[in-house]
């Protein structure tokens, strides 16, 4: 299954699981393209959420009709079913900001997202560009064997148990204040990126101080050609560079 497929297969499914799996998903859209989901008229661009009173009152409208209404009766023109109009110029044309459809390739399904058509292979570079826009560090690990991958995964966990580090959100951001010249609202205000980026740098930059005061003093003393490494200028590590099994991190956590 493609990323978007096994997506589109939990969207499908009715259990309340699949539910706030939908619910994720349309809430992630709706920040990635900067839209807000519900119907859109096709006149005038409105468009209608799913929660507001207009849609609502519509719903309950139209199945207070079928109820009441004789099929037959509606087959034959007799009645007409409600309709829902756009509130600012009462046209009656709307499409989904967000909907499935067949992929026309007819293998499985893609995404029409405010009329835009995205495949499987668009939703793999948007995934890209979303991951790399939002953390700092990110690094493509797609082409790792799933082996490797899960073992190193596993090592990362009992490192972290072995370190008992944790922070907060809320803590993060007071520390950041109080390290920097930004107010909460600016760091309320930045994406998470450049938070996580503040913060690491902060972090570097104190760390460099105490390092080179200590090395200049004459308390520390460092190997021969070896130097503190620079909080701006810092060199890029493989993330699978370390030669530790998981056996060896275990032994070493008792």
């Amino acid at each position: 299954m493609s990323h978007l497929d096994f997506l589109i297969s939990k969207l499908q499914d009715q259990s309340p699981e699949g539910q706030l799996w939908s619910y994720k998903l349309q809430r992630l859209f709706e920040i990635i393209f900067h839209i807000t989901n519900g119907i859109k008229c096709t006149k005038c661009g409105e468009i209608i959420t799913y929660d507001s009173p207009i849609f609502i009152d519509f719903i309950k409208e139209f199945e207070k009709f079928t109820k009441e209404t004789n099929l037959e009766e509606i087959d034959q023109e007799k009645v007409q079913p409600p309709q829902l109009k756009c509130p600012h110029c009462e046209g009656t044309d709307f499409q989904e900001m967000i909907k499935i459809i067949p992929d026309p390739s007819g293998k499985g399904s893609c995404l029409l997202v405010d009329g835009q058509q995205i495949s499987k292979q668009d939703f793999n570079k948007l995934r890209q560009i979303v991951l790399y826009q939002n953390f700092a560090d990110y690094a493509d690990d797609s082409w790792v064997d799933p082996e490797l991958k899960k073992d190193h995964d596993e090592k990362l966990r009992l490192e972290q148990l072995k370190n008992d580090l944790h922070a907060s959100i809320e803590k993060k951001v007071v520390c950041l204040s109080i390290a920097t010249h930004y107010s909460f609202d600016e760091i309320f205000n930045m994406p998470i990126r450049k938070f996580n980026l503040a913060l690491s740098t902060v972090d570097d930059l104190i760390n460099y101080k105490i390092m080179k005061q200590a090395v200049m003093s004459g308390f520390v003393s460092l190997p021969k050609g070896q130097t503190i490494e620079h909080w701006i200028y810092k060199p890029n590590k493989d993330m699978y560079g370390d030669y530790k099994s998981l056996d060896e991190v275990k032994d070493s956590l008792g």
